[in-house]
């Protein structure tokens, strides 16, 4: 069985280079604390938007549970 992984994209509209990479290391964090949720095989992809910069990494990492949970209930 595959482990599961995980694809950020980010575009230039979100911000400056120090912004985007922010918004990469939170993002990747949530997953790597939370993968175990993860079916193996997912591939999970996440578009960032301008709210996940502004966004605590609380916010990110609750929200991100919040998916994995749902997905796991399909």
């Amino acid at each position: 069985s595959e482990k599961p992984r995980i694809g950020i994209t980010v575009t230039r509209k979100i911000g400056d280079s120090v912004e985007r990479n922010r918004a990469r290391r939170l993002v990747r964090e949530a997953f790597r604390k939370n993968k175990w949720l993860v079916p193996n095989g997912v591939d999970i992809v996440i578009n960032v938007k301008h709210r996940l910069v502004e966004a605590s990494y609380q916010e990110i990492e609750g929200d991100f549970i919040t998916f994995l949970k749902k997905v796991g209930n399909q």
